[in-house]
């Protein structure tokens, strides 16, 4: 959530703005694209340690580029409308442009990236942790159960194809209740007059 609000804001002043900001925002984003999110998880515990706070560092470099990246690119397309231009010829503000006229129409988008980015995280803590380098014990996590599955593979399968079906099946869940909600809230969307 976090990365969305840092992501959603930084996206939209660098598409409003434009200029030198803008491109400067463009190349941070894409300085993080270029690390491997694995390599990446690999260089955090090296330097924090393993644990729960070298994973929220690991899932916040992965997915603040990708919020930067999509609410600019929808941003882009939603500032050069006419509502837009109207309002600042009316004097309104930056401020006034971004939270009543530009918000709204990247909801929808923001929220199917937050579900994403969420999955994301998801897949990153499970990675990580089946690696050794995530969630530690005695926390729960479904990558450390994955980890532990594999030792008794041959023996007990169930423990592994149940840690990934219940780890997928949550990642499909998030996907689809953010296919719903961006359905519900989208101002595009064609609804019936009432």
């Amino acid at each position: 959530m976090v990365t969305a609000i840092i992501g959603g804001v930084t996206g939209m002043l660098s598409a409003y703005k434009g200029g030198f900001f803008d491109g400067l925002v463009v190349r941070i984003a894409d300085i993080f694209f270029a690390f491997p999110i694995v390599l990446t998880g690999l260089l955090v515990t090296a330097i924090v340690g393993p644990g729960t706070l070298s994973v929220l560092a690991v899932i916040a470099s992965a997915t603040l580029p990708m919020f930067i990246r999509l609410v600019r690119s929808v941003t882009l397309g939603i500032a050069a409308r006419g509502f837009v231009t109207a309002a600042e010829v009316a004097g309104a503000s930056t401020t006034r442009v971004l939270i009543v006229h530009l918000l709204p129409n990247i909801m929808g988008a923001t929220i199917i990236q937050l579900t994403y980015a969420i999955s994301i995280g998801m897949l990153i803590e499970g990675v990580l942790s089946f690696l050794g380098i995530g969630v530690q014990p005695p926390h729960a996590s479904l990558g450390s159960l994955l980890r532990q599955g594999v030792l008794y593979l041959t023996v007990a399968p169930w423990m592994v194809f149940s840690s990934g079906f219940l780890l997928t099946l949550a990642i499909l869940s998030i996907n689809l209740l953010g296919d719903g909600l961006r359905d519900a809230i989208d101002p595009l969307r064609d609804r019936a007059l009432r």
